[in-house]
């Protein structure tokens, strides 16, 4: 009994004690309903489109997101894989990395966009903690609820869309999946604009991957950024249709 009760503060004191690891998330995404709505409202063909839909959706499935961590920064990532075909060489190619700097409270996603890579300064959530609780991977985890300001440059309209986090206070680390991060824990599950993303493996053993700072690419806050994207679609628009 008492070796377990030693065995057992161990393990707590090497996790709350752990100062870099890996995370590794999958994504099971689901199709936001505005967006079914939207193709079946829309589209000339809906089969067509919700079958390529599918296919973007078990493409997303297959990668690996990785977050790299230590005391102070993360670094998440999709790992890299040899595209089969050009639906996932684009697929591969939209996937954003996410650099958080916990001390400056600083989130910055590298995104490339029709051939030109944009540096963008992320606002920072106001979480919402819930007495919400349930277990994944066999960790205590509580749920928390954010919102997020999103512009169609199609549409320009604006909406709020719920962002869904359950973090485990058993890791005391402020990260999680795709930048999001500030709550009081490991963020193990992650529910975004029809983005799953779930825990797959964690390793708190020593970080052997360098974390820095994106050091290539245009500079932009999240409004001037999609200012450029308005553009840039406009731009397409005309272009296709001349």
């Amino acid at each position: 009994m008492l070796k377990t009760l030693i065995l057992a503060l161990a393990l707590v004191a090497s996790i709350c004690n752990a100062q870099e690891g890996r995370v590794i998330y999958k994504n099971y995404p689901k199709l936001p309903d505005s967006l079914k709505s939207n193709l079946q409202s829309n589209s000339k063909d809906y089969r067509i489109k919700n079958e390529l839909t599918e296919d973007v959706k078990n493409i997303l499935s297959k990668f690996n997101y990785i977050l790299y961590f230590n005391s102070n920064e993360a670094f998440f990532e999709v790992e890299s894989i040899l595209a089969k075909n050009y639906l996932e060489k684009m697929i591969k190619k939209s996937q954003s990395s996410f650099y958080h700097n916990r001390l400056k409270n600083e989130t910055i996603e590298r995104k490339e966009t029709s051939g030109r890579i944009f540096l963008i300064n992320k606002q920072q959530l106001k979480w919402q903690i819930t007495n919400e609780k349930m277990n994944i991977a066999n960790y205590n985890v509580q749920k928390a609820i954010a919102y997020k300001r999103e512009v169609n440059p199609i549409t320009n309209q604006e909406r709020k869309s719920k962002v869904i986090a359950w973090f485990t206070p058993e890791i005391p680390i402020n990260f999680g999946p795709a930048g999001y991060c500030g709550l009081p824990g490991l963020i193990l599950k992650l529910e975004v604009m029809g983005n799953n993303f779930e825990v797959y493996d964690i390793d708190l053993a020593e970080n052997k991957k360098t974390i820095q700072n994106f050091d290539k690419g245009e500079k932009v806050t999240e409004k001037e950024y999609l200012e450029i994207n308005r553009e840039l679609y406009n731009n397409y628009k005309e272009f296709n249709t001349n």
